[in-house]
């Protein structure tokens, strides 16, 4: 089984942003009381979507499905 050795993403400097501002959200909430638990869970899901959407938007075949991917992630910045 061949892996997918095409990691080019990781060479943008809008994914490392996106990995460190995941790291960074996960920093702040992590100390949050039990009552904010849920928004907490929510936010941080959706700072890790952001990366993971630029990646999977790399490897498409078009920009345009690439673009929708770039889309999707800044949806989740919002």
């Amino acid at each position: 089984m061949r892996k997918n050795k095409n990691r080019g993403y990781q060479k943008l400097r809008i994914w490392n942003d996106a990995i460190d501002y995941y790291a960074q959200t996960c920093a702040i909430f992590r100390g949050f009381p039990y009552e904010f638990k849920r928004v907490a869970s929510q936010a941080i899901a959706a700072s890790d979507s952001v990366h993971r959407n630029i990646s999977e938007g790399y490897c498409r075949r078009s920009i345009r499905e690439y673009l929708n991917f770039l889309y999707i992630a800044l949806g989740s910045l919002g």
